[in-house]
């Protein structure tokens, strides 16, 4: 008995197989799938679907080679994948590149990993090599040696774009930039505006320099005539147990002397103070009663924990929005002037964690 042939005469679908189904030149499939040239949105989904139809994938090599990279390829940096507003971003940033016909893995590491040198120059030279079209980088906490490759791809044609923190990276690239200082500036306000004097502030982890956001709370304490306690600013923690370091610190503040610790606290980030306020409770104290607290980013779980969480928002949907009209307007050739940035600001949202100072309530 002759054995049947499953499959075996069928011929793959070819790049003209594609084009007759979609109804365009095979030109135009071909710059669909590359990016080198503009594409109409509906004439692009229509070579999409038929090449979806025909189970059509183009040879990543051939597209690579028309000026050595990966067209269709935007790699995102970041150094840690976390449940907060970074990760958001970037999951935000891979869906509208993905909308707008670009390949946007993640590349990055756990909390642990993320901050060995080695580790970050490697990582980034690894997706220099691999020579994509562009790569979007999270640059908080970056070493400047990893940004020496990431200059390097920039130098070898390679469309960089950034989301940064404060002060921005030294690299010449459009940028959106964070400005943090200005949210424990305006914590810091809420809280000298309803009274209190006897201020803390809190960031999780090592905290080995005082960056933006300390000096944001220094501003408002100086416009206010307020002194800093430099005992009343908490250290420590592991960022990767955010609500863990936030119980910690209200451990550590019970400890202190009822009428010599702060009233107001701004804690960086929601996480760590929703971890502050349930610890607060457990230990018998009261939020706002007796101390008030600000967090930071506005994540859901600040108006849905135990006390609605007064807050200043990190803009995660202008901010993504912003970076991907600046890089889609370089890889499609429509901008290509100097370097541009923009800088987001947030906004104070008060709940139920902040409250005037108790009348009668005595502070130095």
């Amino acid at each position: 008995m002759r054995r049947s042939r499953v499959n075996s005469d069928k011929k793959a679908p070819t790049i003209t197989d594609v084009a007759a189904a979609a109804g365009v030149t095979t030109a135009t499939v071909s710059f669909a799938f590359s990016g080198k040239r503009f594409v109409a949105p509906e004439t692009r989904e229509l070579v999409l679907n038929a090449a979806r139809e025909l189970d059509y994938a183009p040879n990543p090599h051939a597209v690579r080679l028309a000026n050595g990279r990966i067209e269709d390829l935007i790699a995102l940096f970041t150094l840690t994948l976390d449940q907060g507003v970074g990760t958001e971003k970037l999951l935000l940033i891979q869906r509208a590149l993905y909308t707008a016909g670009y390949r946007a893995p993640i590349h990055g590491y756990d909390f642990h990993a993320a901050f060995n040198l080695p580790e970050q120059v490697s990582l980034m030279r690894d997706l220099r090599m691999q020579r994509p079209r562009g790569i979007v980088c999270a640059t908080a906490g970056v070493h400047p040696d990893a940004l020496e490759e990431l200059r390097r791809f920039a130098d070898e044609g390679g469309v960089v774009a950034c989301l940064s923190y404060g002060d921005p990276i030294q690299i010449e690239s459009d940028q959106v930039v964070f400005d943090d200082a200005d949210n424990t500036y305006q914590s810091a306000c809420h809280l000298l505006r309803l009274g209190h004097r006897n201020l803390g502030f809190y960031k999780v982890g090592l905290d080995r320099h005082y960056g933006p956001r300390y000096h944001g709370f220094r501003r408002a304490l100086s416009e206010f005539g307020v002194p800093y306690r430099e005992d009343w600013h908490f250290r420590g923690g592991d960022i990767a147990l955010q609500e863990g370091s936030g119980a910690e610190i209200a451990r550590e503040w019970v400890r202190m002397p009822a009428n010599d610790r702060p009233t107001g606290l701004c804690i960086v980030n929601d996480r760590t103070a929703q971890g502050f306020i349930v610890e607060a409770f457990r230990l018998g104290m009261r939020v706002p009663e007796d101390v008030s607290v600000v967090g930071h980013d506005d994540q859901p779980q600040a108006a849905f924990g135990r006390v609605p969480l007064t807050t200043v928002s990190h803009p995660v949907i202008a901010m993504s929005d912003s970076l991907v009209t600046l890089l889609v307007e370089r890889l499609k050739g429509i901008y290509d002037g100097p370097a541009r940035r923009i800088v987001h600001r947030g906004a104070l949202i008060v709940r139920d964690s902040t409250a005037p100072l108790t009348p009668g309530k005595k502070e130095n």
